[in-house]
């Protein structure tokens, strides 16, 4: 049986590696980011979100597909958001609204969120509803990507995306 103040040391040394975990991930994000890299830094996010604790909310709510796309949307557009001012979600349009859109420099993204369906649906829907059409006017020499995200609610995380220029 290990003294208190080993305990302390051990929960300390747990702390700070999840924090430094953490905190690569940041860095890998960034620099995906910086690099017009969308899959990395999708990839950072869907274990960033596999980290998060699963009591956060009840079974319920991680099963009703509205709620749990706007939590999973949530998460995205803050992680996009803590490194690039220019995002914005449930962007309005004559059609419908997109879940999120983003500007860089050189890219605007188009990002469709769906739960439990495939990221050809998510594609389709930024197509039917022509998502990316007002954009193709403002773009200046910046290529448009569109991006179809599906989150599994079995899996809690990302499950696949689909990226299309």
């Amino acid at each position: 049986r290990l003294p208190q103040n080993q305990k302390t040391r051990i929960a300390s040394l747990q702390a700070t590696s999840r924090r430094l975990c953490h905190f690569r991930l940041s860095i890998n994000f960034a620099q995906a980011i910086d690099n017009n890299d969308l899959d990395t830094a999708l990839e950072v996010i869907k274990a960033y979100i596999a980290s998060i604790p699963y009591d956060v909310m009840t079974k319920e709510d991680w099963e009703d597909k509205a709620k749990s796309e706007k939590f999973y949307q949530t998460i995205i557009f803050l992680m996009f958001n803590f490194f690039n001012r220019n995002i914005q979600t449930e962007v309005r349009s004559i059609k419908g609204r997109a879940d999120i859109v983003m500007y860089r420099p050189d890219v605007i993204y188009v990002l469709e969120i769906k739960v439990n369906k495939s990221v050809e649906e998510a594609l389709a829907q930024i197509e039917d509803k022509g998502y990316a059409i007002p954009y193709q006017s403002q773009a200046n020499g910046r290529r448009i990507v569109k991006c179809g995200i599906n989150i599994s609610s079995e899996k809690r995380t990302i499950d696949d995306w689909k990226i299309v220029e």
